[in-house]
């Protein structure tokens, strides 16, 4: 089934990987590097 408009659809490709010990934060990347500022975790 599809939906929505082809048009209107974007493509994000790539990983971002963050990984908490408790509530601290030990370790992100991503790639592209770019998916951190231009995307919202």
């Amino acid at each position: 089934m599809k939906t929505g408009d082809n048009k209107s659809r974007e493509t994000l490709s790539g990983i971002w990987i963050r990984i908490y010990s408790g509530t601290d934060l030990v370790y992100e990347s991503a790639t592209p590097e770019k998916l951190t500022t231009t995307e919202k975790w």
